[in-house]
């Protein structure tokens, strides 16, 4: 389209469609503090204890030994992220940044300022969303998928397969589905040690759960808190929708862009529950950055360089989140749809 740069033009708005990343998963599960580490890796040593009770005897009797459990130990590769955004000095000396009118009084530097301002926060924003796939997969799937252009990991953490199923009745049929989250949430304590508190579905799931006619009929729904203001329990792209058989009921709706197929996905499968305890052990871990104008444990690490020929600002991110839940088995996914 033609402008005539005679006439009056007015820019009305500026748009930014955004989409801010979920912060369900890391502030449920793990709200608690990081750990960060001056290495690559880190080893876990994990004790399961038994329950066993104490025999009893005569008091003249020698004493009963105590049969120690041995431990074992994990090791986990942390996960690297480096991403960067190039600033070229033709970008900021002839094209109009979004916003700005054509006539703009700002200088070059302010305007530089502003773009690597704007990159950082995005970038900041991609990897976040990078954490919060990190901590979904680890309640979810009790495994981190590592992908990039030059990796392809793993790190499993181990749930009892017996906690990974499809529900013997599907929750589509007749289900009995307070008999069913009574004895799951049993089999999750009888694992772990952890009663679950917390149960996490899918839109068909839930979709099936508040259509079943069990469920229907236990709900009081004068008790229901889907249109209270509940500030401790507001999460970005989760809705709560109150409580049932002692679990906290929450749909986590939020999506991420899997590079592979170029696709957006699901953080929880759409047919599928995740019933899990926000009392168990869900630790923030960060490697050492890897470079020699850092080289110490730190959260974020942020640096420019700048290129002479063509000239350019380099602006580098670097983070190595490893988002480890070390109670696999105080986690339960089942589909049900």
């Amino acid at each position: 389209m033609a402008y005539d740069i005679f006439g009056r033009r007015e820019l009305s708005r500026t748009i930014n469609q955004m989409y801010p990343p979920g912060n369900f998963f890391r502030s449920r599960f793990f709200g608690g503090a990081i750990e960060t580490h001056d290495t690559a890796a880190i080893d876990i040593d994990i004790y399961k204890g038994n329950r066993k009770v104490a025999p009893y005897t005569r008091a003249t009797s020698k004493s009963t030994p105590l049969a120690r459990t041995p431990f074992q130990t994990g090791s986990f590769k942390i996960p690297y992220i480096k991403l960067n955004r190039t600033l070229a000095a033709a970008e900021v000396l002839l094209n109009r940044p979004i916003g700005e009118h054509i006539y703009s009084d700002k200088s070059p530097q302010e305007l530089a300022a502003a773009q690597v301002s704007k990159d950082l926060f995005e970038i900041e924003e991609a990897i976040a969303r990078a954490e919060e796939l990190q901590a979904a997969q680890a309640i979810v799937n009790a495994k981190i998928i590592i992908k990039g252009f030059d990796v392809d990991a793993e790190i499993v953490l181990g749930r009892d397969p017996a906690l990974d199923i499809v529900a013997p009745v599907l929750w589509t049929a007749a289900a009995d589905i307070h008999a069913q989250l009574r004895q799951w949430s049993a089999l999750v304590y009888a694992k772990s040690g952890y009663s679950p508190n917390v149960l996490l579905g899918g839109a068909a799931a839930l979709d099936a759960f508040f259509a079943n006619a069990g469920v229907r009929s236990i709900l009081d729904n004068r008790r229901m808190s889907a249109g209270a203001v509940n500030t401790d329990l507001q999460y970005n792209a989760a809705r709560h929708y109150g409580s049932f058989a002692g679990l906290e009921i929450w749909e986590y709706y939020d999506m991420y862009t899997d590079d592979a197929d170029n696709t957006d996905k699901l953080f929880i499968p759409t047919d599928s529950i995740v019933l899990a305890s926000t009392g168990m052990l869900c630790v923030p871990h960060y490697g050492v950055i890897q470079d020699l104008a850092a080289m110490i444990p730190i959260k974020r690490f942020a640096k420019t360089i700048v290129e002479e020929d063509p000239s350019a600002r380099v602006l580098i991110v670097q983070s190595a989140p490893a988002y480890i839940n070390h109670t696999p088995d105080a986690t339960m996914k089942v589909k049900v749809v």
